[in-house]
């Protein structure tokens, strides 16, 4: 308890993971359970220290089980990106294998108000990759199944394009 009612941690926690929720007429408050604020914490500060070379952590790995609040995790941790100027203006891609999913993505980070476009082919994706936007913006990406089924060159110019030098996050 005291580690997460420590003075910088009570103000990020009230900074960054407590949100009202409209549907409908309806209001609800949501905050973070504590797994999902340290791990949108540990995102975002492995993302920064990336960002300011103290550590060269591209890619990474957060375990969470059915009912957990993945897609929580996912708003808060582009929430704290959106809101931070070190982070230039991040582009956030969220990937999403269901309808249902995609859904609820849409639902849940609403509270971010940024806004959320649909990416429905590879190319619109290399583009967005190769050119970005000035503004935040948030990506779904429907599991593209002709991705998986083109020539490794493309899927070689992609990844290629992840390493860009600008901020490019996927949840």
């Amino acid at each position: 308890m005291h580690g997460l009612l420590s003075k910088s941690n009570l103000l990020d926690l009230v900074e960054n993971f407590v949100f009202v929720r409209q549907e409908g007429d309806k209001s609800t408050k949501v905050m973070a359970r504590y797994m999902q604020f340290r791990a949108s914490s540990r995102i975002f500060e492995r993302v920064i220290n990336t960002l300011e070379r103290k550590e060269d952590s591209r890619f990474g790995l957060i375990w969470h089980w059915q009912g957990s609040g993945k897609t929580y995790t996912m708003a808060f941790s582009a929430w704290k990106l959106f809101q931070c100027p070190g982070a230039e203006r991040p582009t956030v891609f969220v990937m999403v294998d269901r309808k249902d999913l995609e859904e609820q993505i849409e639902k849940d980070f609403s509270f971010i108000q940024v806004p959320i476009e649909k990416i429905g082919s590879i190319r619109q994706l290399v583009d967005i990759l190769r050119w970005g936007k000035e503004e935040n913006t948030l990506y779904l990406i429907e599991f593209l199944p002709s991705l998986a089924t083109k020539s490794n060159l493309l899927r070689a110019n992609v990844m290629d394009l992840l390493y860009v030098p600008r901020s490019v996050f996927i949840l």
